[in-house]
């Protein structure tokens, strides 16, 4: 496996796509396939699972070559929403990190011609309307758009 962290990202969302499990490369990655290329050297893999099925998401991916300490990953998991496993030197972020917000509100400010209304609706497909994923994307477009105005 590829160990640069697009490669890495997008072999280990393969894994995921096999199992059924949505996901979203974050971070760096997103914005630099967006437009707004900033050197990154970690993976941030979204993954988008009811907590009682995060021990799944972390077999997966130990099975393409993740070193990850499940306990303590599905504690982290669990306690502060993002768990931490390795590939090599890369460092792979799980779940979701807050400080990735900050990255979406960017991607939607430098790029209008991103369809919001598409990823909201694919939100409310995968996580359901009341999921407080989609309503803080609603508060992120607000504030991201109105700053380009």
């Amino acid at each position: 496996m590829n160990t640069d962290p697009l490669s890495l990202g997008v072999s280990l969302g393969q894994s995921l796509e096999k199992a059924g499990i949505d996901y979203a490369l974050g971070g760096a990655l997103a914005l630099g396939v967006h437009g707004l290329v900033r050197a990154t050297w970690d993976v941030d893999l979204n993954v988008f699972v009811p907590a009682t099925s995060a021990r799944q998401v972390l077999e997966v991916l130990s099975r393409e070559g993740l070193a990850v300490d499940l306990e303590r990953a599905l504690h982290e998991a669990a306690s502060e929403g993002v768990a931490v496993a390795w590939h090599g030197q890369t460092r792979v972020d799980l779940f979701f990190r807050p400080t990735n917000l900050v990255n979406l509100e960017t991607l939607v400010g430098v790029n209008p011609g991103l369809d919001a209304s598409r990823v909201r609706a694919l939100m409310v497909e995968t996580m359901g309307p009341d999921d407080v994923r989609v309503s803080t994307w609603d508060a992120l477009v607000l504030r991201a758009r109105a700053g380009c105005g």
